[in-house]
């Protein structure tokens, strides 16, 4: 009884690794998003993710603004995202997660949800927490994110994978591309 409580999952829908996502291509981890996806308007336009932390944002042909972000989780099927988001009249900051889809493309959702400041506060996350680093960001996931379908404040659906308040949005790779090698294959 005990051995079945510790192997039995915390929900169906826990970890995104159960869903029916493909695997990312040759083990690349964060290494395949590198390089530009294109969006429509209305999903903030193109996105180019850069190996130093950096993404560009383009709404269609405008030159947006440049974003950091902090690889928090690297899995076979997902990378989780830190990122501060740049609107021109401010910032936000929050959770994203990348994975491929079936046709190739590229989804990325995101939550803005709150995140527990102390014993019964809820707030957001804002630029001081951001500067801790990705242990300080990965204990908030881990321990006090709203956003963290395995604490049970986000109860997912087959719709939504990662629970209620994350927003997906597909992107398509820009062409040409050439896939990064890891080292260890060249």
């Amino acid at each position: 009884m005990m051995l079945f409580a510790l192997l039995a999952p915390t929900t169906t829908w826990a970890d995104p690794v159960k869903m029916d996502w493909p695997s990312i291509p040759d083990g690349q981890g964060m290494e395949y998003f590198y390089g530009k996806w294109i969006g429509n308007h209305q999903q903030g336009g193109t996105y180019t993710f850069t190996a130093d932390g950096v993404m560009y944002v383009y709404a269609q042909d405008d030159i947006g603004p440049i974003t950091p972000y902090i690889v928090l989780i690297e899995r076979k099927k997902y990378i989780l995202l830190f990122v501060k988001n740049d609107f021109g009249d401010h910032f936000s900051y929050g959770f994203k997660y990348l994975h491929p889809n079936d046709s190739g493309s590229l989804d990325i959702g995101y939550c803005t949800r709150f995140y527990k400041i102390s014993e019964g506060n809820w707030g957001r996350l804002g630029e001081k927490e951001m500067l801790k680093g990705k242990d300080y960001l990965l204990n908030i996931w881990k321990t006090r994110s709203a956003c963290n379908p395995e604490l049970g404040k986000n109860r997912a659906t087959e719709n939504y994978p990662w629970g209620e308040g994350w927003s997906p949005f597909s992107y398509w790779r820009d062409t040409p591309f050439k896939p990064v090698i890891p080292f260890d294959q060249q």
